[in-house]
């Protein structure tokens, strides 16, 4: 009789042989215990058909809710450059170095509001403020067809900047939350791919607008478009408000016994599912750990390649434990994403167009740079 795998909780593997069952691994009643790992019935045991199901609900239901936020999300950051095609710059009456300052001080917001973020996902249930920020950020995209000049402009990207802030650090967070660390880095792939489908879509989707008579239209092209994303933002805000749950133990998608399967499926990565006291000992150990260092350091010189980016948060979800440490550590890479997306559009220097000299420079010296720090990463 061949034997049949079954998983017994916290990672004791059981094989059923005709003999009886084996016991070939376990874990210390100590990890068992641990307060910051959740809770899943001691000596559960389910086979691996069971654990596949969960994980294809997972990759069936929560996944495409995370990468369809991720389209979203990038076509709302392409905005922008979409309506800079389409007259923005001249309605706005923009001249000078302030189309770039228009893009940079959306990371100003997104910079501000990291730590208050990282506080609150761990503070409220992590779908509710999700999708509070999703709809809010849709709101604020909606408004800036409305704004009159740079000034308003400006207050009108930094709130965005806040709103949109908090999408990068829980997306990783519940790739950490509901998948194993064997798991991460190919869901992390999926979703932070998705960038090239909200590109995608919303140059088609431009494409659509610029196409169509506006000749007895009110609004220019560029106020369309920011019109037709921002309710498809705000609309999705609403689904992610009521169809991402706060963690696997109170998942909608699951029975009881598959909410068991969940939570015990991630207590074995030993990085934490859900704690709500924020522990300052953890976020000074972050400040005070090297790969956690690199995290904060790398982003602004590897965001002009995106394949270690997205290595980089699989790295992040996959090898931190605990909710605060992996909270802090989130703050701090994309603290760092905010400086580099901060400083990247001031290299592009209006009197050096077309060849801007200084974004060259700029952005050999960045990789020469991401080159150095992954060897040492190494």
């Amino acid at each position: 009789m061949m034997p049949t795998n079954s998983t017994v909780g916290m990672g004791e593997l059981v094989e059923d042989t005709a003999g009886g069952r084996k016991l070939s691994a376990t874990v210390d009643d100590d990890e068992k215990r641990s307060e910051e790992l959740g809770s899943a019935p001691l000596g559960l045991v389910y086979s691996s058909k069971e654990d596949a199901r969960v994980r294809w609900k997972l990759d069936l239901i929560l996944l495409p809710m995370m990468v369809c936020t991720y389209v979203l999300n990038y076509m709302d950051k392409v905005a922008l450059s979409e309506a800079s095609i389409f007259g923005i710059k001249e309605d706005l009456n923009l001249v000078g170095q302030q189309y770039s300052w228009s893009s940079s001080i959306f990371y100003l917001g997104y910079l501000v509001w990291q730590y208050p973020s990282s506080l609150l996902m761990q503070k409220l249930p992590i779908g509710r403020y999700f999708g509070v920020l999703i709809f809010l950020w849709g709101l604020t995209a909606c408004t800036t067809a409305f704004t009159k000049d740079f000034a308003t402009l400006c207050v009108n990207r930094v709130f965005l900047g806040v709103f949109e802030s908090c999408m990068l650090p829980i997306l990783t967070i519940l790739i950490s939350q509901y998948w194993t660390r064997e798991e991460q880095p190919l869901r992390t792939s999926l979703w932070w791919s998705a960038s090239a489908v909200g590109s995608f879509m919303a140059d088609a989707i431009t494409y659509g607008l610029s196409g169509s008579d506006n000749s007895g239209s009110k609004y220019a092209v560029w106020q369309v478009v920011y019109l037709v994303f921002g309710p498809m933002t705000m609309f999705w805000g609403v689904v992610v408000f009521l169809g991402v749950p706060a963690s696997p133990s109170n998942a909608w998608f699951f029975s009881k016994r598959e909410r068991d399967i969940a939570t015990d499926r991630v207590l074995k990565n030993h990085t934490g599912i859900k704690n709500t006291e924020y522990k300052w000992n953890q976020t000074f150990h972050n400040l005070t750990t090297k790969a956690d260092l690199h995290l904060f350091i790398s982003p602004p010189v590897i965001y002009v390649n995106t394949i270690p980016f997205g290595l980089g948060m699989s790295m992040l979800s996959s090898n931190i434990a605990g909710f605060t440490k992996k909270s802090t550590a989130s703050v701090m890479m994309f603290l760092g994403y905010c400086l580099g997306q901060f400083t990247g559009p001031q290299f592009f220097i209006t009197h050096e167009a077309p060849q801007f000299q200084t974004a060259f420079k700029g952005f050999y010296s960045s990789v020469a740079a991401m080159i150095v720090l992954e060897i040492v990463l190494l």
